[in-house]
């Protein structure tokens, strides 16, 4: 494929890649390349959000009215966002995913990242080698990564889970009507692989963790319009372009691309609605260009005569 072949489409940086300090011009300048490519650089924050409207959670938030919570599940973090009819409510990720304990076709572990190892370590004892873990030690494992994902759920989170949360919590005291899994594990839950290990990590035993995980079987869990790739999809779908033609702005090139938008959820306060906003975005806007998107009530046309 050549790029002059490629006229639209998403480049997301996620997780770890997104913590590092060019993430955001280094994509800006491989989509420039490619065409008209909507490029986001997303915390853990944003990341929830892109993924619970690629995932389709909002959309059945809004037609029904409802809380839905969708939870991406990855290869390193548990992302969830929860939609109150329609809006963005609450956004959390803990640091818990699917390839945190790498392994070989046979199931041996090969490698355990920093997360992974302290899960072995709360249920093994401080010090084990990952390495040496059997496939019925594996299941333990994936068994106590589910109960940390519930945790988060419940707000209840044990000392393991408070280490591994990268954001702050969901709202307290909201309980979400419906509970939807995108992400890799979101798709091993909804269709279990024959081979546990086929993509040489324990994303598939996770699965099964949360499918016979008590406390989520009493919760409506319900299949997602996308579960893989509901990330990007969610950058790609969301998108919104003005041009020379729609605005005019002295002294700046336009069209500017991939800014981010900053939605005011409570209209009644603006200026913390605009602050919950941009830490659902994940920026600072000493940093980063930044749209603030303002209620119909404060806009207003002068007439000219």
């Amino acid at each position: 494929m050549r790029p002059e072949s490629v006229d639209s489409g998403a480049i997301i940086i996620t997780g770890e890649s997104a913590k590092t300090r060019n993430a955001r011009p280094a994509v800006m300048a491989l989509s420039q390349s490619l065409g008209d490519f909507v490029v986001a650089s997303a915390g853990p924050h944003l990341e929830s959000v892109i993924a619970g409207h690629g995932a389709g959670a909002q959309t059945l938030s809004e037609q029904r009215l409802c809380r839905v919570l969708n939870i991406d599940i990855g290869g390193g973090t548990a992302n969830y966002a929860l939609f109150d009819a329609g809006k963005i409510s609450g956004t959390a990720c803990l640091n818990v995913g699917g390839r945190l304990l790498e392994t070989d076709s046979q199931g041996r572990v090969v490698y355990a990242h920093k997360p992974g190892q302290m899960i072995v370590d709360e249920c093994f004892g401080a010090g084990t080698d990952a390495r040496s873990l059997t496939g019925a030690q594996l299941v333990q494992v994936t068994r106590r990564m589910a109960a940390l994902i519930v945790e988060v759920i419940d707000g209840t989170l044990s000392p393991l889970a408070q280490a591994l949360m990268q954001t702050g919590l969901l709202p307290a005291g909201v309980t979400p009507e419906i509970i939807t899994l995108s992400g890799g594990v979101g798709e091993c839950y909804r269709h279990q692989p024959a081979d546990p290990f086929c993509f040489v990590d324990i994303g598939p035993l996770l699965a099964t963790a949360l499918h016979d995980h008590p406390r989520l079987r009493e919760m409506n869990v319900q299949f997602p319009a996308q579960t893989v790739r509901a990330t990007v999809i969610g950058a790609g779908a969301h998108t919104l372009s003005l041009s020379g033609s729609t605005i005019w702005l002295e002294g700046v090139q336009l069209p500017l691309r991939n800014l981010p938008v900053a939605i005011p959820i409570d209209e009644t306060d603006l200026v913390s609605a605009w602050q919950q906003a941009l830490l659902q975005l994940d920026l600072d806007p000493k940093l980063t260009r930044t749209c603030w998107r303002f209620p119909p009530r404060c806009l207003c046309v002068t007439p000219r005569y």
